[in-house]
């Protein structure tokens, strides 16, 4: 699932040749109201080696022309505008919904951070996509939930959550 994810956003030229166990299953994930789905501590690190891998190849010379949204303003530094741009871009895609203004923020910042610090905006894209790239909201299936007005105090699933079954 993961490699078919990073292909459907960013396209089947990348290299990727990430290969992870399976997860492991408690409390009857197979079935309805599941609980847990465990990621071993030496599973986080090939997710986090795969993350760093894919984003250094997004914002490389071949790629980033056609990837990135936007033209920085200066490419030895921040630029929040762009940045905010293909988070905003890419975030919805990878996280299956819109990011949230506070996601939306922490990405954006950490790329500022980054692209500040070693003079290099691609450095901060490359360094928050990464990020993406490990963040449960990317490697999890989340389905949130919300009131249904029809029935109410039911809840009922949300729109990304319904498409997510889909």
């Amino acid at each position: 699932q993961y490699q078919r994810a990073i292909a459907d956003v960013f396209g089947t030229d990348l290299r990727n040749t990430a290969h992870f166990p399976p997860l492991r299953r408690t409390n009857g994930l197979e079935m309805l109201g599941a609980a847990t789905a465990a990621v071993t501590p030496g599973t986080l690190d090939l997710f986090d080696a795969a993350g760093h891998a894919i984003a250094e190849q997004v914002v490389d010379g071949a790629h980033r022309p056609v990837l990135l949204p936007c033209k920085p303003a200066d490419e030895q530094g921040p630029d929040d505008a762009c940045a905010g741009l293909f988070f905003s871009k890419a975030g919805r895609l990878l996280f299956r919904r819109e990011l949230t203004a506070e996601e939306l923020r922490t990405y954006t910042l950490d790329a500022h951070n980054v692209a500040q610090q070693l003079h290099n905006f691609n450095a901060g894209i490359q360094s928050s996509l990464a990020g993406m790239l490990m963040a449960p909201q990317f490697i999890y299936f989340i389905e949130r939930s919300e009131p249904d007005p029809i029935h109410p105090g039911q809840m009922r699933l949300d729109g990304p959550s319904k498409a997510l079954r889909l």
